[in-house]
């Protein structure tokens, strides 16, 4: 067990039977609503793909067939077809480069960007704006990023918060919290 976990072990009363009921229905109630949002969120997909069934494939197949692009209902609503582009690039690289040689092959080369990215390594700071200073003596456009993964960054944070230390949190995007984790009896994860 961790030091914060005894520690707030240690530091716990104990509960009055007014208490133990009220966090009893608190939590069937959270148990009850986090159902109730999976539900819901099941109907949302089915109401989202059968409003697409409408949008992308029904409305226009049949406004084509009546030669018509737009449409006015009785209550003022509008239906009008259009072209429709949506979507990016692949992001795994061999049906990546795919797609910029068809961008390529079709008259799409000014499009195209290239992004140079090189690594460094923590202890290697100085030596990233050293190359970074000399690209944009080259004339080219330099941005440098410093980036800490998210798993980095709250395994750090947490174990500040274990050994007692203060951080401004916030500052960094996070919040820091306790929460009451959810297993609805009969559903695993």
């Amino acid at each position: 067990m961790n030091d914060l976990n005894e520690r707030i072990l240690s530091e716990r009363p104990q509960a009055a039977p007014d208490t133990l009921k009220e966090i009893s229905r608190l939590a069937t109630s959270a148990v009850n609503l986090e159902r109730m949002i999976s539900m819901g969120d099941e109907e949302m997909d089915k109401l989202r793909k059968q409003l697409n069934e409408l949008r992308f494939n029904a409305l226009p197949s049949l406004m084509l067939e009546a030669g018509m692009d737009s449409f006015r209902l009785t209550d003022g609503s509008t239906v009008k077809v259009e072209d429709y582009v949506q979507g990016s690039l692949p992001k795994d690289k061999v049906n990546r480069k795919a797609a910029i040689f068809v961008l390529e092959a079709n008259g799409g080369e000014a499009l195209i960007k290239n992004q140079v990215i090189a690594n460094f390594e923590r202890k290697e700071h100085n030596a990233a704006i050293a190359i970074a200073r000399e690209l944009q003596d080259r004339g080219l456009d330099v941005s440098i990023m410093q980036d800490v993964h998210h798993s980095t960054l709250h395994a750090f944070v947490r174990e500040k918060l274990r050994h007692g230390e203060t951080i401004p949190y916030e500052k960094l995007g996070l919040f820091v919290g306790r929460r009451a984790v959810i297993k609805p009896a009969g559903e695993d994860g």
